[in-house]
């Protein structure tokens, strides 16, 4: 009797077909690349157009202004308030890590499914992913676009500084689209389409601790995160298409085939960094840039 051969959990073989001899072939569906980088270009444009029609246009400017010096006039009134509204934006655990805690949540929720990997697990496990393809495509609208200072750099403006918040820990990024924005609500929609209610806490922990709290601080003006928002639900509503999701999805399906334990280990390593914003990703991105620079220009 031949032996059975284990297929790489990468491939998108079924393990009980790899058997020795009877690899089948594989096939590239080039449509679901075609069709989805048309999805995502549109994203990418529609958000420039928006970029460009926000930046330009004296209406949703005085509307960002007024918006932003309104939330912020509360600031350094209170210091308890103050202290309030720095703890929800500057903590770690009241942003990313109770977002992931109710990603967790919702993952060990029915007992029914402890052992396998489900098709809502595997919708929690897209919402996770897309959230890294929603920061890249962030980065790069802020990019493409003129760039934006922070309200609390605008000095015509006249912001007031709350208590405890240090503006210097900023980085001079442009302020258009909000990357916290961004992940926050693809992760939201992502498990909303999963589990309504648990969605509907996110929203509500984005809405509140992430956006109301930044515009508090100066730190983003309303349309950076609605465009951010709109930017993050689009692309986590590319769950609702099962060929891309199958497909995103294909490698993780079989590396928990292949083994449980390391799917879950590698689950908890990418839960942490979007738990964190993917701040040592970041970090070690910006080093890596640093030395090439210093390499090349000596």
């Amino acid at each position: 009797m031949l032996p059975q051969l284990r297929a790489p959990f990468w491939s998108h073989v079924p393990a009980d077909s790899c058997q020795l001899g009877q690899l089948p072939e594989k096939k590239w569906n080039w449509r679901i690349f075609v069709a989805s980088y048309g999805i995502l270009t549109g994203l990418i444009l529609f958000l420039l157009v928006v970029g460009m029609i926000v930046l330009d246009t004296p209406t949703m400017s005085s509307f960002d202004k007024t918006m932003a010096v309104f939330l912020n006039s509360f600031a350094n009134r209170w210091f308890i308030l103050d202290r309030f509204v720095g703890f929800l934006q500057g903590n770690k655990v009241t942003q990313g890590v109770f977002a992931v805690a109710v990603f967790y949540f919702v993952w060990f929720q029915t007992k029914e499914e402890m052992n396998g990997l489900s098709e809502k697990r595997q919708g929690l496990l897209f919402a996770l992913l897309i959230c890294i393809p929603a920061v890249l495509t962030a980065r790069a609208v802020a990019f493409s676009l003129p760039y934006r200072a922070r309200p609390i750099f605008n000095p015509d403006l006249h912001l007031r500084l709350a208590h405890g918040f240090d503006p210097g820990i900023l980085l001079r990024w442009s302020s258009f689209p909000s990357d916290h924005a961004v992940l926050f609500f693809a992760f939201a929609t992502g498990v909303f389409l999963v589990s309504r209610k648990a969605g509907l806490v996110l929203y509500t922990h984005a809405i509140v601790v992430i956006c109301l709290a930044m515009v508090y601080h100066g730190v983003h003006y309303p349309s950076d995160l609605l465009a951010g928002a709109l930017l993050g639900s689009g692309f986590a509503c590319l769950a609702r298409w099962s060929e891309l999701r199958s497909f995103v999805l294909r490698p993780a399906v079989r590396l928990f085939g292949f083994s449980p334990g390391l799917f879950h280990a590698c689950l908890f390593c990418l839960a942490y960094e979007t738990a964190y914003m993917y701040e040592d990703v970041r970090r070690a991105g910006i080093g890596a840039l640093q030395l090439i620079r210093v390499l090349l220009h000596p």
